[in-house]
């Protein structure tokens, strides 16, 4: 539709940042974060189709949000083993709307604070 955006936000970004360290003679560690800034943009166009002048009934606008996850972790030999937390801030921002009005839950968001550990073995 002339003059209305494509649903993409018009400024997203992410960073990424890690950090590896000795933990004695055979042990290594590390440590990282990273972070994603996403922002609010419209769910669809914002009009009914074959009727511009009326506005859509689903039209939505999703809300701009920072989601940053944590990493801490150990390597010794094969073993491995991290500690992770996602959605630190345990954020519930809208990230999507469906088109469909019918939906129980038409709204998707970000997936609560996860705090878990990961352990590995390679060979």
């Amino acid at each position: 539709m002339l003059g209305h955006r494509l649903s993409a936000p018009r400024l997203q970004g992410a960073a990424y940042i890690s950090y590896g360290f000795d933990l004695g003679d055979s042990a290594r560690g590390t440590f990282a974060i990273n972070a994603q800034y996403v922002g609010s943009y419209n769910s669809s166009f914002p009009n009914t189709p074959g009727n511009p002048n009326l506005r859509l009934a689903t039209f939505g606008k999703t809300d701009e949000y920072a989601n940053v996850n944590l990493n801490l972790g150990v390597k010794k030999g094969s073993l491995s083993a991290n500690l992770y937390v996602e959605n630190l801030f345990d954020d519930h921002s809208v990230v999507y709307i469906h088109p469909e009005a019918f939906l129980v839950s038409r709204f998707g968001t970000l997936r609560p604070r996860t705090v878990g550990i990961r352990l590995g073995y390679g060979l």
